[in-house]
């Protein structure tokens, strides 16, 4: 079976449909062996980020297990970290499906707000199976973000107490871009997580790296400050970049071009690429650069390390390529290394 196969069937159905499906089946899916007539283990190619050691440099990104199901499973895969969430410090409500439409020519997606039902609780409860992929040296993230009918002023409140509920489980945490666009201060939203990290590291004896996304729409002067506000608060690094509301505007004409929402998958690049060069620009070694958006092949991923990021994030491309893209964007990584060390 190739993958061309099994995504003719996926897309036949309805992407909330597709996706439940592929959830429910994953896990025995991957303890049966089954995923590898659709992949090739990626080789070893182990890089050590903000002290911890990923066995490869290629991660899933948040919001395709925002529950915390099937970590194991998508280890298995390939994957050498998996994020998890966004997960929010009490259950929401989610958004009325349909609420995630395909871009098909341009291998995409626009989809609405639908993780933020999901509270630290039960991810927590359904991360033990993660147990496994931890085991053979895979690393877990957690995302967070605020409740949607938190009031800007509490935004940081609502992240202090998700980061109090899943310290403990978490080899790093990541705080949503919506969180820092949402807060009144984003100043000083940054620099109280910071804060709560770092009160959190003494009681517990534990240093959980904390990195935060970057929104694409963000313009660039803004960003820039932004870094310079990361660094001097002690954060570890950024992920970017998210996906986009802007880049609604660049796709008129295709279906479902009018639904609102935001735009992921291959639009997202080259926006994506420009956020990883400027925050590597601005920042020098300061902070990990993780980068994520429109990563749909082994060369892009490649072209991120170049703009300087150190690990890659995959979700709207695993859709579309399938998780054959895994192991071809970490072993072109592990390729390009090899070149930058003959060098």
């Amino acid at each position: 079976m190739n993958y061309s196969f099994l995504r003719r069937i996926l897309f036949s159905m309805k992407p909330e449909t597709a996706h439940r499906v592929v959830m429910a089946n994953l896990d025995w899916v991957v303890h049966f062996g089954l995923h590898k007539k659709l992949v090739d283990f990626p080789i070893e190619d182990p890089v050590r980020v903000m002290g911890l050691r990923f066995p490869n440099a290629v991660g899933l990104a948040a919001g395709m297990t925002p529950d915390g199901r099937c970590v194991s499973a998508f280890g298995g895969l390939g994957f050498g970290f998996v994020e998890v969430g966004t997960v929010t410090p009490r259950e929401g409500i989610p958004t009325a499906e349909p609420r995630r439409f395909r871009l098909l020519p341009v291998d995409g997606f626009i989809h609405r707000e639908c993780g933020r039902s999901v509270d630290c609780d039960t991810m927590l409860a359904n991360l033990k199976n993660a147990d496994p992929f931890r085991l053979r040296g895979g690393l877990v993230g957690i995302n967070i973000g605020h409740n949607a009918l938190t009031a800007p002023e509490d935004v940081l409140k609502d992240i202090e107490a998700a980061m109090e509920k899943v310290y403990a489980a978490a080899d790093y945490i990541a705080l949503s871009a919506s969180s820092l666009t949402a807060s009144a201060d984003p100043d000083a939203f940054i620099a109280g997580a910071a804060k709560k990290r770092d009160a959190l590291a003494e009681t517990t004896g534990k240093r959980v790296p904390l990195v935060i996304k970057l929104s694409p729409d963000t313009d660039n002067d803004t960003l820039k400050k932004t870094v310079n506000t990361l660094i001097a608060s002690g954060f570890d690094g950024v992920i970017a970049t998210t996906s986009s509301a802007k880049i609604l505007e660049d796709i008129h004409g295709m279906a479902h071009s009018l639904e609102s929402g935001e735009v992921s998958g291959s639009p997202l690049f080259d926006r994506a690429l420009e956020v990883v060069r400027l925050v590597r620009e601005e920042a020098g070694d300061k902070l990990a650069v993780i980068a994520s958006g429109g990563i749909l092949s082994g060369i892009d991923a490649v072209d991120m390390l170049n703009a300087g990021a150190q690990l890659v994030q995959l979700h709207t491309g695993l859709i579309y390529r399938g998780p054959a893209l895994i192991s071809e964007c970490s072993d072109e990584i592990a390729q390009w290394r090899q070149r930058i060390d003959m060098n």
